[in-house]
């Protein structure tokens, strides 16, 4: 690899693989669950892990990384040595501190006249600054805000959350503002939040909130005080085979060069003081970075540093508050969502001296937290929706599923006939099934249906995916008249659209052509593609292509290596859709196509119209199949987009 590609390696990717020496794999922002499996079974495929550090804390503990002694890290530019030249705190046993970052409260000036916010209590003051606000889904800064907001000293905030009475306290802070949170989960929500005017402030990633202000010009005003600050680590993954290389790697990311180009990117302070000197301006902006880094002494006057280490009745008492809070989203209880379900954070953070230990299995739940007791009249609604949802579902899909029956008839009819409802054998055939099959009007239609959504596919998950990259941007002009106009196909009535069609192909001479049905298509098929990538890059990071671009990367590149892959689960579903909105049109094609463009749909119309055959309940046997088959194809990108995101 370059020097360049080394660096693009350390820049805050969400979850990004990238090779040191044709060996090293690196995971940010990893689930320890999958380390666990992998050293636990030996398979040891990822090298470096970057971490927070309550994380590194509690994989140390377990035996998940390798020691890193300083005395292994690269000096100073000036000689000093590594265990000098870090600051205090920031290494582990077996971990090396690389950034701080720093979760504060951010709000949007535009939405705020008169008094603007200053302090922590400022943020759960509805009264003062009424709106909604923002919050991680997550326990951590929460509740150690709450606190603060509630007048305990900074110094005092985790003595105060040791007691159970700290943790109602804090609870009781945060159900003053409950009904007017937005949860958020992923960092690039909070500046969009504040940006389409969401909420009028948001906790945030101070890194992410310096980009939008920045690099987008969006009128966002950091308040420090209270800021949580946190340190990223990176740690090698015991047993890896390829450790020298891991460690190599380690030292180019902790060097003070590679912080520092880090700390020209984002407003991450870097944890060598010998790096902080080469921090200047941002690369892209020239903007001086020093007034935005989290650890200058003036933001540090009124800053926590978040603990690594809880005691130990810490998690069980956080699990029993959870266990008796609101479901999430209903109130304060949905701060520890984590904790009610994937307790990766608490009890990380709890075990990380060893002071707990792992539950069988694996299972990182609360171990025996208490439940809410379902009481009856809460399970007799449960069993009433369940009912009317089956209703529902049976009226949708009924008058669909009994074409399927219907398709084996052995008789010329659409009806059941007695041999069939006696389930007698002679009266079950695959006779209309062997007629599709045979050749004819059916293979054709099916080969002009799969040139024409093939085609017609290919030029809307372009076009579309172009116009959603267009739209994503904040400098577009008319963003929302250009949306609007883009989708209109799909609420404009089919039949207006194909009378347009037909009298503008006609005069171009592509009328009873495959291209003219092509392109009519495409332009009914765009709008899926347009809706589906604007919603994936409604999640996607764009300081990863500006990250891309500074270390050389032309638009196309980057586009091709960082952005496409992030969002290809989205094209692909707004392909999928488009295809099947083509594969399954008629109307246009009644207008536009000739003997020779018969599709499907159009041959199934003419069979019903001119010629009643039980056939066509085999060809829309095989379309249910194809739709079944294209709504599993969906769910799954839609799972691995989230699992992505």
């Amino acid at each position: 690899m370059t020097a360049a590609d080394q660096d693009a390696a350390y820049v805050e990717f969400d979850r990004v693989s990238k090779s040191f020496d044709g060996q090293t794999l690196v995971v940010h922002d990893v689930d320890l669950a999958q380390v666990r499996a992998q050293v636990d079974t030996g398979n040891v495929y990822w090298d470096v892990l970057d971490m927070e550090i309550a994380d590194a804390v509690r994989a140390c503990d377990e035996g998940l990384l390798e020691p890193i002694g300083t005395d292994l890290l690269a000096p100073a530019p000036d000689g000093t040595l590594a265990v000098n030249d870090f600051l205090p705190d920031t290494q582990t046993e077996c971990g090396v501190g690389t950034i701080f970052s720093s979760g504060i409260y951010a709000y949007n000036a535009e939405l705020l006249s008169g008094e603007r916010p200053e302090t922590m209590a400022d943020f759960f003051d509805l009264e003062k600054f009424p709106g909604r606000r923002g919050l991680r889904r997550a326990p951590q800064v929460n509740l150690e805000w709450a606190l603060i907001a509630d007048g305990v000293p900074i110094d005092d905030v985790y003595a105060m959350l040791d007691p159970p009475a700290g943790i109602d306290r804090a609870f009781a802070k945060l159900d003053t503002i409950k009904d007017d949170v937005v949860w958020w989960e992923a960092g690039a929500q909070p500046p969009q939040m504040l940006a389409d005017g969401e909420v009028v402030m948001t906790g945030a990633f101070n890194g992410r909130i310096f980009n939008a202000q920045v690099s987008e010009g969006q009128p966002f005003v950091i308040v420090w005080d209270g800021q949580v600050l946190d340190v990223g680590q990176m740690g090698i993954v015991a047993g890896t085979p390829n450790y020298d290389a891991a460690l190599a790697f380690v030292r180019f990311a902790t060097t003070a060069r590679s912080m520092s180009r880090l700390g020209r990117y984002i407003s991450y302070s870097p944890t060598r003081r010998s790096a902080a000197p080469l921090v200047t301006s941002h690369f892209d902006t020239g903007v001086e970075m020093y007034p935005h880094m989290p650890a200058t002494p003036e933001h540090l006057k009124r800053a926590l540093r978040l603990a690594a280490r809880l005691s130990r009745g810490a998690p069980d008492r956080a699990c029993a508050v959870a266990a008796r809070q609101p479901a999430a989203g209903a109130g304060a209880g949905a701060v520890l969502d984590v904790a009610a379900g994937a307790h990766h954070r608490l009890d990380r953070a709890a075990s990380a001296a060893g002071r707990a230990e792992r539950p069988a299995g694996g299972d990182r739940s609360c171990a025996g937290a208490p439940h809410p007791p379902v009481d009856s009249r809460e399970r007799i609604l449960r069993w009433i929706y369940l009912a009317a949802c089956t209703l529902i579902f049976v009226f949708l899909l009924a008058p669909i599923l009994v074409i399927v029956p219907l398709s084996f008839n052995a008789e010329p009819y659409f009806t059941f006939t007695e041999g069939m409802l006696r389930l007698d054998p002679d009266a079950w055939s695959l006779r209309w099934y062997r007629e599709i099959a045979s050749g004819g009007a059916w293979t054709g239609a099916l080969a002009n249906s799969l040139l024409i959504g093939v085609a017609a596919t290919a030029l809307a998950t372009t076009l579309g995916t172009l116009a959603a990259l267009g739209l994503s941007s904040r400098a577009m002009p008319m963003r929302r008249f250009v949306t609007a106009l883009l989708i209109s196909p799909m609420v404009t009535p089919v039949i207006i659209s194909a009378t347009g069609m037909f009298f503008f192909y006609s005069d171009l001479r592509l009328t009873q052509t495959h291209l003219g049905i092509i392109l009519a298509h495409t332009a009914l098929g765009t709008p899926f593609v347009v809706i589906t990538v604007t919603a994936t890059l409604a999640s996607f990071d764009p300081t990863l292509v500006r990250a891309a671009a500074s270390l050389g990367a032309g638009p196309l590149y980057a586009f091709r290596r960082v952005q496409l892959p992030l969002i290809a689960p989205g094209v692909l579903s707004g392909a999928l859709f488009a295809f099947a909105a083509s594969f399954d049109e008629v109307v246009v094609v009644l207008f536009m196509a000739g003997e020779r463009q018969r599709t499907i749909p159009r041959q199934m119309w003419s069979g019903i119209r001119e010629q009643i055959s039980p056939a066509i309940l085999a060809v829309a046997t095989f379309l249910i199949l194809f739709a079944v088959l294209l709504l599993i194809a969906v769910e799954y990108l839609r799972r691995r987009n989230a699992t992505t995101s």
